[in-house]
């Protein structure tokens, strides 16, 4: 089956089809490959450490005989349940891929901006499962936004029924999915936007 590019070129699915929870599923198992072989190769050098009974040495050996198991049953790291703040802070340190939270983006027509296909819809669902997050866009015509600037911009969006383009959704739901927000201060020198966790609170400067 054919779908376009970026730049409406025609492109050719290796599988021959389009099935977006295939390719997702086909995606996460060799990340999933990848972590276990990293989960493997560390369990030897960390059971090794533990047994000088060091907090940290103890607490990695645990998180990683904990999460051996999930990727050895095909599931992501993310699904391991560690309650122990230094385990869990142990298990971070690995960086293992499939910890990381997701977002999906799926690519669509110009006439489906908003991904009300069938395909979206199953992702959609996958991603609600998940606790996941997904954008869709029309990689086409992000392409097209990217040349212009100002009011040509401003037009093509509204002639879409669009109010932003689909990278500001992105950014947006990426700080959704990682619970964060902006906080911005002003000053007579500059204007600044923060990174900082969504309920964070700034403290008021003494007098």
């Amino acid at each position: 089956m054919l779908h376009q590019g970026p730049g409406g070129e025609v492109v050719h699915h290796v599988e021959g089809t389009i099935d977006p929870i295939r390719d997702i599923e086909t995606i996460q198992t060799e990340l999933i490959l990848a972590d276990l072989q990293t989960v493997e190769g560390a369990l030897s050098k960390a059971e090794r450490a533990a047994k000088s009974r060091e907090p940290e040495s103890v607490a990695r050996f645990e998180a990683l005989k904990k999460v051996l198991p999930v990727l050895q049953a095909e599931k992501p790291a993310r699904a391991v349940e560690i309650t122990d703040a230094e385990q869990a802070r142990q298990l971070k340190s690995l960086g293992l891929i499939t910890a990381k939270r997701v977002l999906y983006m799926c690519n669509v027509d110009e006439d489906d901006i908003a991904g009300t296909s069938a395909g979206v819809q199953r992702v959609r669902q996958l991603a609600k499962r998940e606790g996941a997050e997904v954008v869709p866009l029309c990689a086409r015509l992000e392409a097209e936004l990217a040349e212009l600037a100002g009011p040509e911009k401003q037009e093509m969006l509204a002639s879409m029924g669009i109010d932003e383009p689909a990278l500001a959704k992105l950014a947006h739901g990426v700080y959704r999915l990682l619970g964060l927000q902006s906080f911005y201060t002003a000053g007579p020198k500059e204007v600044r936007a923060w990174t900082v966790p969504i309920g964070a609170t700034a403290r008021r400067p003494r007098a």
